[in-house]
């Protein structure tokens, strides 16, 4: 049984913090949604969507009375609004954010100073759109989020945390700060990053051949889809995990030159074998090991 939490404040109200609102109102674990914002056309959007019941621009006005807290803002200044809002939370308020790097868990531990708890969750979950015009309720269903907890993490705060990303329709997993950040190089962050490259190689293909222009296959299109989300917030995702990111490119680089090779020496057998290996290491990050093509 999740405990009430009558009252969410959402602090940055777009894809996650406005998808988050929804479905926590529909699943009944929150009856009242305070947005937060910088923009106040972002306010009056979420507004008229149904996503939130009042809006203010201030962190600290939003969370004062708030039972459950969002933070679903830029990774860059989770941490500073984690530090101003922590001093006037309400006892046993619980804050959450949904940062996609997680050493901001240590730097909040390490000033936290409320009468709230504060756990760290990355739902595995978003699409290329971005604003509070993207935010669907059903965004959650079938996703991971991943909680990550230190040895300061209340464990009341951890077990209702993971309550509530259950009631949204996703499967929770506990995972050490340190690994995710490493972990996210492989499934997300160089996903991202070699996404941007391909069409920075199209940007400099098309200087020399225009007719490129509405030429696409499918595998184009869907490799380069989340190329189409904000550079300024994956700028931030690499530069706040850059040394993983770094090691990723490393082993990716090492990887490719290898194809290379083999594609320049002719060794084909070699090169079957390598994709052949590329779709079982697709099946064990999607389906667990089950090789199924898609």
């Amino acid at each position: 049984m999740i405990d009430s939490h009558r009252r969410l404040a959402v602090i940055g109200v777009g894809l996650l913090g406005g998808s988050f609102a929804l479905r926590a109102r529909q699943c009944g674990v929150v009856s009242h949604v305070v947005g937060c914002d910088l923009s106040a056309h972002v306010g009056t959007t979420a507004g008229a969507l149904g996503l939130i019941d009042e809006f203010v621009t201030d962190p600290l006005e939003a969370v004062r009375d708030a039972d459950l807290v969002l933070v679903a803002t830029p990774p860059r200044v989770i941490v500073e609004i984690m530090e101003r809002i922590a001093p006037v939370l309400k006892a046993r308020a619980l804050v959450m954010d949904v940062g996609s790097t997680k050493q901001l868990v240590h730097d909040v531990d390490s000033i936290w100073t409320g009468p709230g708890f504060f756990v760290g969750a990355h739902p595995m979950a978003g699409t290329e759109r971005t604003g509070p015009d993207a935010a669907h309720a059903s965004l959650f269903d079938g996703a991971v989020t991943l909680l990550t907890p230190t040895e300061h993490t209340d464990s009341w705060a951890l077990g209702e945390a993971k309550r509530i990303w259950e009631a949204l329709g996703t499967r929770v997993q506990l995972m050490d700060a340190n690994r995710h950040d490493e972990v996210m190089v492989t499934v997300s962050h160089l996903p991202h990053l070699t996404a941007y490259a391909l069409c920075c190689v199209a940007n400099d293909v098309h200087g020399e051949y225009p007719e490129i222009e509405g030429l696409y296959g499918g595998g184009f299109k869907d490799t380069t889809r989340i190329a189409s989300t904000p550079p300024t917030l994956w700028r931030d995702v690499f530069e706040l995990n850059q040394a993983n990111l770094l090691a990723g490119l490393d082993r990716f680089d090492a990887r490719l030159a290898a194809l290379r090779q083999k594609i320049v020496e002719g060794r084909w057998d070699e090169v079957e074998a390598d994709l052949q290996g590329a779709r079982k290491g697709r099946a064990w990050v999607l389906y667990t090991g089950d090789e199924r093509s898609t």
